[in-house]
């Protein structure tokens, strides 16, 4: 890696560090050493906030691009992923809508072109932050006597949400068909934990914790594994969620192992 390319990821890590690693920007470096960097920043003359892809190739070659479909409104709290098979970039991120209402919206980026942007969830007066993305290449096909592995890329997009009824983990299973979303799901992780799930715990569990669920793509490319909050029950729980089809269109993914994760210790500062 060059030294201008080390110099831009420093100061990326920095700066995420300074937002707390989390509100209006985001980083990713392939492993071919193409770092993206995306970032929210105020629309001159104007209350809105647009997003802005900076592109550093290894070859010292910086791009630095809007996504299209923040040139009007106020959009934030980007995150990346990307797909090395089909050199795809992916983003997810929020559109305000007005006081306590955002949608969560999500495009693509490829050979310098951008996808148009697919809506995943705009009901109102709901909160989500903590967006987190993860890509997948393989599909469990349940369709023969036995699973098969078939390739298909699907994009896993977490968050947290707040709304009137209370708090909790949401997810959405994006499968991508010729660079456009085909069959989109969005659930509860809730939905996913066993309906026996025992009793809350006893010790508290710091709401810093409950309200950033996080999101992991496993080595062979074929499920991810969420570590979430369940608000209800003062738990946090890891499971393993698979793309699974049946001959044709991806469907709801399967889950696999749910099992929970004890609780961060509280200690009293000395």
């Amino acid at each position: 890696m060059n030294r201008r390319l080390l110099m831009l990821l420093l100061t990326s890590l920095i700066a995420l560090s300074a937002f707390g690693g989390s509100a209006n920007r985001d980083a990713l470096l392939t492993s071919e050493g193409t770092l993206f960097t995306i970032e929210s920043l105020p629309r001159p003359g104007s209350m809105d906030r647009t997003l802005e892809l900076t592109v550093a190739s290894p070859g010292d070659e910086l791009t630095r691009t809007t996504v299209p479909a923040t040139l009007a409104g106020s959009h934030g709290r980007p995150a990346l992923a990307y797909d090395a098979r089909s050199e795809t970039l992916f983003v997810f991120w929020q559109k305000t809508l007005g006081p306590g209402a955002v949608e969560l919206l999500f495009c693509s980026w490829k050979d310098g072109d951008w996808s148009a942007p697919t809506s995943i969830d705009s009901a109102a007066f709901r909160v989500r932050y903590n967006l987190r993305i993860a890509v997948t290449n393989k599909i469990t096909d349940v369709a023969g006597e036995a699973p098969v592995l078939r390739d298909g890329l699907t994009v896993h997009a977490i968050w947290w949400e707040q709304r009137g009824s209370g708090e909790l983990a949401r997810y959405a299973m994006l499968p991508i068909e010729d660079g456009a979303v085909e069959g989109m799901v969005v659930r509860d992780l809730l939905d996913f934990l066993p309906p026996n799930q025992d009793d809350r715990d006893a010790e508290l569990i710091p709401s810093a914790v409950m309200r950033h669920p996080a999101i992991f793509e496993a080595a062979d490319r074929a499920g991810i594994e969420v570590v979430f909050g369940d608000w209800t029950k003062n738990t946090v729980n890891r499971i393993v969620l698979t793309p699974v089809a049946n001959g044709g269109r991806i469907r709801v993914p399967i889950g696999h192992k749910p099992i929970r994760v004890p609780a961060p210790a509280l200690r009293a500062a000395t």
